[in-house]
């Protein structure tokens, strides 16, 4: 019986090392990256994503909850546009987007606070291609301890990726059918 036991004890004490060291294996920051190619010029992408007031048109959420709102403050262009949401739907819920770094024709750096999110960095970046405008959406949010680090490796991939590429095909739509 006591063998059983010592067994027992080994086997939770090597499955616990294994849950918290591998945890602490993962990064600490959860990064998700999606691409695409526009068939028109960067100058004419650039003001979808360089201008939070266009956001609302190609953002994926509006399919979620077309109910949603937006709001905004601060600068129409550059650093310090801020927009803010708000959704009855438990997996939007409310928040806000600020621009922080703005470099006119080549990207945004957003910082987003939201009520269901942990504080996030989102960048939309645009350079030009052989073929018109590429453009990178990247999400990035910490992930610290065990459980959010875990969550981060198996569950974010699947929930957020969808709506990256979904939104990047609504701009797409968007940016080759007209100006904003």
């Amino acid at each position: 019986m006591w063998r059983v036991l010592r067994n027992l004890i080994a086997f939770a004490v090597i499955v616990a090392a294994v849950v918290v060291g591998g945890a602490y294996a993962l990064p600490d920051r959860a990064t998700f990256e999606r691409h695409t190619v526009i068939a028109v010029p960067a100058a004419d992408v650039f003001p979808w994503v360089g201008e939070l007031r266009n956001y609302p048109k190609w953002l994926p959420w509006v399919e979620q909850d077309p109910a949603i709102t937006y709001s905004f403050e601060g600068a129409l262009v550059g650093a310090g546009q801020k927009i803010k949401w708000s959704s009855a739907v438990a997996g939007l819920g409310e928040g806000t987007a600020e621009s922080t770094v703005v470099k006119p024709g080549e990207s945004i750096t957003l910082k987003i606070d939201s009520s269901r999110w942990p504080p996030a960095e989102m960048q939309v970046r645009v350079a030009p291609v052989e073929s018109g405008t590429g453009v990178t959406w990247t999400l990035s949010y910490p992930a610290s301890g065990i459980f959010a680090r875990w969550r981060a490796y198996f569950t974010f991939e699947d929930t957020t990726s969808p709506d990256l590429v979904a939104g990047l095909a609504k701009l797409k739509q968007h940016a080759e059918s007209g100006k904003p």
